[in-house]
């Protein structure tokens, strides 16, 4: 199992801020994340190598996106956040 690694702080925060429901999803996503790093779906164009996870809580449809360093064995999560705007605010950290 991969160790996970909030790359950028706002994720963290992201998670830490969620109510209950939400925090302990987004959790036990993380957890199926370690588990198979490579089963989510891998970005292209200007997010390549980057991997995108998706999930849903309530209806609402949400995107967490890493990077896979394998020597490592380690995940650095770059963003969480709902699927609306999701990729603009992406390559808005990334820039």
């Amino acid at each position: 199992m991969h160790q996970i690694r909030f790359a950028w702080a706002k994720a963290e925060k992201y998670v830490r801020q969620a109510d209950l429901p939400l925090k302990d999803r987004l959790e036990k996503e993380l957890l199926v994340i370690a588990q198979a790093p490579f089963a989510a779906d891998e970005l292209k164009g200007r997010f390549h190598g980057l991997r995108s996870h998706h999930s849903n809580h309530q209806g609402v449809a949400y995107r967490i996106v890493y990077a896979v360093y394998s020597q490592e064995e380690t995940l650095g999560v770059l963003h969480i956040g709902t699927r609306e705007n999701f990729y603009k605010e992406l390559a808005r950290i990334l820039e």
